[in-house]
């Protein structure tokens, strides 16, 4: 009777010891390793980087409009106009011959180009640091050089004010029957491009 007796309350000690740790089943794993089922499932990733938006809460849009980067090409008769900024013109295209103005400078048959900026915005900006390329017929690039008749862009040009400069470019007359003529100013506006024939 004793013995049965305490049999009993082994058992019950048993099972109630197994209540008590019981909670999430553990699984063993292929390398033998226990993992709890709340371990098995990650939660849910938290993402740092806030949303985007394209409108403000008045509803008006934030993201910015992007500034045409070219204008179109014209002839190189014409003339290119940045509204509110400047006027570029190609006033002239002469087929001359460079020398080297340095020992291993470029030399051969070449273009100068006159190039008039007019300044038809409301505050003075400079042109020192005005860019101009030439690329040929096959859109092979002409070599700019520094010796005459060359006379770059120096000066700070005023509203409703113009100047002139002239670069000059080594390129073979057989490259010369479409031209390519681009004109970038030292502030944030689109890039002028000039085409068409150049003399021979």
């Amino acid at each position: 009777m004793n013995r049965d007796f305490a049999a009993v309350v082994g058992i019950a000690a048993v099972l109630a010891l197994a209540g008590c740790t019981g909670g999430t089943p553990a699984t063993t794993g292929p390398s033998g390793s226990t993992t709890t089922a709340a371990q098995a499932t990650p939660s849910a990733p938290v993402s740092s980087t806030p949303a985007l938006r394209s409108t403000a809460p008045n509803g008006e849009k934030t993201l910015p409009t992007p500034r045409e980067s070219t204008r179109p090409p014209v002839r190189w008769t014409q003339t290119s106009r940045i509204e509110n900024h400047a006027m570029a013109e190609i006033v002239e295209i002469r087929a001359i011959t460079i020398e080297a103005s340095e020992p291993g400078g470029a030399s051969g048959p070449g273009l100068a180009i006159t190039l008039k900026i007019t300044n038809i915005g409301d505050a003075p900006f400079d042109t020192t640091r005005t860019l101009v390329t030439l690329a040929g017929s096959d859109n092979s690039p002409g070599i700019e050089t520094s010796g005459p008749p060359s006379k770059p862009l120096t000066e700070e040009v005023s509203p409703e004010k113009s100047t002139t400069g002239v670069y000059t470019f080594t390129l073979p007359t057989t490259k010369r029957s479409q031209i390519t003529i681009r004109v970038t100013l030292p502030t944030e506006s689109p890039v002028m491009v000039f085409s068409g024939p150049a003399p021979e």
